[in-house]
């Protein structure tokens, strides 16, 4: 009877036991840092998608409003502003997006690394993605993804990816896709792939030319006649 009766008593224990480890014990080590990791992402998108109508920043992430947040409304950015995406009217010395930016930018320099979608102006401007709109810089503008609209400046306008609209400026218009519309640059326009439009200029440079080329020295690379005087068509 009383062998039976600790038999009974080692079992329960034994039971106890297993179901305290699983419920205070986690399945495995991995599991504690997946809930970790999603915990984190969860907080980072929540503080990513809280927008704020003002900003005012002095040097980020020394301003009024965390890095992290979007501006949607105005920013003010006294020497240099950073946000994830910026909506609406940004001005200062260097305004700063590590995401998207629609509307006006006015600014010494203007960075997106996004999208950008409608003015930037200033004395730089660069959008490392797509842009869409006008960029006006007094000494330069740059656009690594496709653009579509108005690019221009003093000095150098620079697209890496296909162009379409007009692109000018007073020493150099460069698109390193191919090109659609007006090119037209004091001192060299040039076009890596394919124009389609007119290319008008000290020197033109096409590497395949659908359009026309005017200037004193007109280059299509892949053209019938490589090099011709003040006017080349090609198509």
């Amino acid at each position: 009877m009383v062998y039976r009766f600790q038999i009974g008593v080692a079992a329960s224990l034994l039971t106890t036991s297993l179901l305290a480890e699983d419920i205070y014990k986690p399945s495995s080590a991995s599991e504690g840092v997946v809930q970790k990791s999603e915990s984190s992402i969860t907080a980072r998108n929540l503080r990513e998608e809280l927008n704020t109508p003002f900003q005012l920043a002095l040097v980020s992430p020394i301003q009024l409003f965390s890095p992290e947040r979007s501006v949607s409304g105005l920013r003010l950015n006294i020497l240099f502003g950073q946000n994830t995406n910026t909506k609406g009217v940004d001005i200062g010395l260097i305004n700063g997006s590590s995401g998207d930016f629609s509307g006006v930018e006015l600014g010494a320099i203007n960075l997106v690394q996004g999208n950008s979608k409608g003015i930037q102006y200033g004395l730089v401007s660069y959008t490392q993605n797509h842009f869409s709109g006008i960029q006006s810089n007094l000494l330069a503008s740059f656009a690594d993804g496709n653009f579509v609209g108005i690019q221009g400046a003093g000095l150098h306008a620079n697209t890496k990816g296909d162009f379409k609209g007009l692109q000018g400026a007073w020493v150099t218009a460069f698109t390193e896709g191919d090109f659609a519309g007006l090119q037209n640059a004091l001192a060299f326009n040039i076009v890596k792939g394919k124009c389609t439009g007119v290319q008008l200029g000290l020197v033109n440079i096409a590497g395949e030319l659908n359009g026309v080329q005017i200037g004193l020295i007109n280059i299509n690379t892949n053209g019938p006649l490589p090099v011709f005087p003040i006017v080349n068509i090609g198509f």
